[in-house]
């Protein structure tokens, strides 16, 4: 049922797009619900929701809970490295050398002979069957259009990059690098930064960088946010600290006061890392539309939406899990915020909300739970006791 709903949500973006004549032949939409969404087809026969993250570089890899309630059945029979925000691990790998196995996204598609399993699910809920970057895609100049959710390999002609403006960027690693410059209680934290559409959030900095540049002294609120798994790799639990930042300098844009965060035990891509000093994620690409252009070195930015004040929110964050148990998992809490004191623990499961059990919401109905002025939980402890929890939407930054 879950798929035929994100089929019929991706033909109506599609739809949508056809008719603003925003999409074009070759074109792949895409649904932005914190992370990109793709659809995509494995073999010719079995459809799967995707997460684009520009970080995945050529991987393409499937979630062991979709893999297992899948039509698809391929003998699992190797292992593989693999690393991401939470560090690097092994993990089940599908080898298929001899016939290797097609992905299709809409016009594009790819063969891949390794395909590792991840636990993706516990990282971006239960609409995520796999995760990719798209094999080979920075050979022509790709387009990102958040304002039409599509994207398109320009493989024949061009894009139109009028009223674009053009960054210079590097290509290291199958990673985008560019420079950027944050400002946090007055102190400039400027150089080089990973683009990366896998991160939900607005700029994420490693550790390394937390500590080059003494973000714990930097003078303002901050807050302290327990996190369970961060990201891929074997790192289970993290604190990230959020702060307001000034303003965030993208090329000749400013983006102002829009919370950042950074992890001083981080690990992996967040660890210590020379390349860059943090993850630009979704909630700043989703402003724009964009052109990478990897043989010419360049990122072009169009901007089509403008800043929009943070708004008051919770305190706490949860994955969907409804495919393997009753609820909603709590996935990140602040420190001795409303939803910590009113008794939610990390790993407890939300089983209804407003009196209305979570399994019942559809996929449009559970992103604007965070919209309600008030929540009253049922919630399941990790030790089975019921808890019942009521919260009101407040201010970030009191």
């Amino acid at each position: 049922m879950k798929r035929k709903l994100f089929i019929i949500a991706a033909l109506a973006f599609a739809e949508n797009c056809f008719a603003q004549g925003a999409l074009q032949n070759d074109s792949i939409p895409f649904l932005h619900r914190n992370h990109l969404f793709v659809q995509a087809t494995v073999n010719d026969s079995v459809d799967c929701h995707v997460v684009f993250d520009t970080g995945a570089a050529n991987i393409f890899g499937v979630d062991s809970v979709f893999l297992t309630q899948s039509n698809w059945k391929p003998k699992v029979n190797g292992r593989a490295s693999s690393g991401g925000n939470a560090g690097r691990t092994i993990v089940q790998a599908i080898f298929t050398i001899k016939k290797p196995t097609e992905v299709s996204f809409g016009n594009h598609r790819e063969s891949h002979q390794v395909i590792p399993i991840y636990q993706l699910r516990d990282i971006a809920g239960r609409y995520a069957d796999g995760i990719s970057g798209l094999k080979d895609i920075y050979q022509y100049p790709f387009e990102l259009n958040y304002e039409h959710s599509f994207m398109k390999l320009y493989k024949k002609d061009n894009p139109n990059l009028e009223g674009y403006e053009r960054i210079p960027i590097q290509f290291e690693q199958n990673r985008i690098l560019m420079e950027a410059e944050v400002m946090v209680g007055g102190r400039s934290i400027k150089g080089t930064y990973l683009m990366d559409t896998g991160s939900p959030g607005v700029v994420h900095f490693t550790a390394a960088a937390a500590e080059k540049f003494q973000m714990d002294s930097i003078p303002g609120k901050r807050s302290v946010c327990d996190v369970m798994r961060n990201g891929l790799g074997n790192q289970t639990n993290v604190s990230n600290i959020r702060m307001k930042s000034d303003y965030i300098v993208l090329g000749g844009d400013t983006i102002k006061d829009k919370t950042i965060q950074y992890t001083p035990d981080g690990v992996g891509s967040l660890g210590d890392e020379k390349m860059y000093l943090g993850l630009i994620g979704n909630r700043i690409w989703s402003s724009y539309n964009l052109v990478v252009d990897v043989q010419n070195k360049a990122l072009y930015l169009k901007r089509f939406k403008a800043d929009s004040p943070e708004n008051n929110s919770y305190d706490y964050t949860f994955k969907n899990r409804t495919d393997i148990g009753p609820g909603w998992v709590v996935h990140s809490l602040i420190h001795d915020g409303d939803a910590a004191r009113g008794g939610m623990e990390l790993g407890d499961t939300i089983t209804a909300v407003n009196g209305r059990n979570v399994a019942s919401y559809t996929w449009e109905e559970e992103l604007r739970i965070y919209e309600k002025s008030v929540q009253v939980l049922d919630v399941k402890g990790l030790g089975g006791e019921m808890k019942h929890v009521v919260l009101e939407k407040r201010a970030d930054w009191r």
